[in-house]
């Protein structure tokens, strides 16, 4: 287990080395379990890491005091698709406000 996510090692490489599919996911300090025949491991925590959020641009740049009407931000490492969570977000202290806001 990841976290609290369950993953297929089905990669034996020795009796001290698994390899293991990792699912989709987002966060840091996810803990780590492996289950053998049914006997369970010891829980290493904050064993995995996935790679931070990358803003990369946004657009557009500029737009009226009363709001934009939509602003799209690129990057990388988003999470899983469909999101497991809600989106957020901020520009300077103001909460980005949902499409039906």
């Amino acid at each position: 287990l990841i976290g609290s996510t369950a993953t297929h090692c089905s990669a034996w490489t020795s009796d001290s080395s698994l390899g293991c599919l990792l699912r989709p996911g987002t966060g840091q300090a996810h803990a780590l379990s492996v289950t053998v025949e049914g006997q369970a491991s010891n829980i290493v925590a904050a064993a995995v890491d996935y790679d931070v959020l990358d803003l990369t641009g946004i657009a557009p740049v500029n737009g009226p005091p009363n709001g934009f009407p939509f602003l799209t931000v690129h990057g990388a490492n988003f999470g899983t698709t469909p999101p497991l969570a809600a989106i957020t977000g901020t520009v300077g202290r103001q909460a980005c406000l949902k499409p039906s806001e």
